[in-house]
């Protein structure tokens, strides 16, 4: 779901090793002893929702919702409008789709809207008990 999104940073090998063999994934931030998420063949699929992000040549980057079971993320659109309306961000454009949502902002304000579009697509979505956090 993750790479379908636009993400750049993937250890493949690793994903496909783990994949294989049902390693549980870990993934820790610098400094901290405890997981920010945790990636397992057991995991549910359903309710796991991810946040990518992809510059694009025109001074714009774009954010983008997916969800892994393929639900529909119709429900997030105005959530994330008035997210990003709040934190100031302006919206260059807005492409939902079958891929998942897509939102273009400007390179300056990436990580301010990231920041809101994950806190409402998967902070205040419904993930699973098995993903604490998966983004």
């Amino acid at each position: 779901a993750l790479t379908a999104a636009g993400a750049r940073v993937v250890q493949a090998e690793a994903a496909v090793l783990a994949e294989a063999t049902g390693i549980t994934l870990e993934f820790h931030p610098l400094g901290m002893d405890a997981a920010v998420s945790v990636v397992a063949a057991a995991a549910r699929g359903t309710g796991l929702r991810a946040v990518a992000s992809a510059h694009r040549n025109d001074g714009t980057c774009q954010i983008t919702v997916v969800a892994a079971d393929g639900s529909p993320l119709n429900g997030l659109v105005e959530p994330i409008h008035a997210a990003l309306a709040a934190a100031g961000i302006p919206l260059a454009s807005m492409h939902p789709g079958a891929g998942g949502l897509g939102f273009v902002v400007g390179e300056a304000n990436l990580t301010s809207a990231l920041r809101a579009v994950h806190a409402v697509a998967v902070e205040g979505g419904r993930c699973t008990e098995a993903a604490r956090r998966a983004s």
